[in-house]
């Protein structure tokens, strides 16, 4: 079985977490425990300068149950072209 014989390829996806419109880190995962690390926009197009084919956002707001960052979402999608975009965080329905 050829199919074997090649190496896979490992592709990592940088997340950016994102909480009342800033870049943030929770604290073992605590709602509530977020450390700022600023804009989200910024922090995503560092990723794609730096080769992220892939970058995976949270919108810990929407997680949580506490409002929605969908505008900073689609403002991340716009800037960094060419890259695919993973989103998660209180997805509820398809709308």
């Amino acid at each position: 079985m050829n199919d074997f014989a090649s190496t896979p390829e490992l592709i990592l996806l940088p997340a950016v977490d994102v909480a009342d419109g800033k870049a943030v880190r929770l604290t073992q995962g605590a709602a509530g425990s977020e450390t700022s690390y600023g804009d989200p926009v910024e922090a995503a197009v560092d990723w794609a300068r730096q080769g992220a084919q892939w970058i995976h956002l949270v919108d810990l707001d929407a997680a949580f149950g506490r409002g929605s960052n969908a505008g900073v979402i689609r403002k991340v999608i716009k800037q960094v072209k060419g890259v695919h975009v993973e989103v998660s965080g209180g997805i509820r329905d398809d709308r």
